[in-house]
């Protein structure tokens, strides 16, 4: 009997972008990875960062069920997001201690926070 095992691989978080008028997906380093609509089966594990400009944390959206799975708190006002190219680190800024934070996106946890 032949017996099968299941792999599972971690994808990098895709971005909404709009572009005169016009969304589409683009994945953590930039490019277009496809036009707006619901994610293909292939990054339906991804996930969408939103900054809460007014509050004080980071929703982390499903965009496989477009829930929110998670809350990053990380203080008040967090304004601007960028992930570096592997799409494995996110960085956020925060408007009220005037500091970078620095979180894992495979475990959404913070790893630094830099003055």
């Amino acid at each position: 009997m032949k017996s099968s095992s299941s792999t599972s691989k971690t994808l990098a978080p895709l971005f909404l972008a709009v572009t005169l008028g016009m969304p589409y997906w683009l994945n953590a380093a930039g490019h277009r990875a496809t036009t707006f609509g619901t994610p293909p089966d292939s990054v339906r594990q991804a996930v969408l960062y939103v900054a809460n400009s007014r509050g004080n944390d980071i929703a982390v959206v499903d965009l496989g069920t477009l829930r929110i799975r998670d809350r990053i708190r990380l203080g008040d006002n967090v304004h601007g997001l960028a992930t570096d190219a592997s799409g494995r680190s996110l960085f956020a800024t925060v408007e009220s201690d005037n500091t970078l934070r620095i979180i894992n996106t495979l475990t959404d946890g913070l790893l630094a926070t830099i003055p």
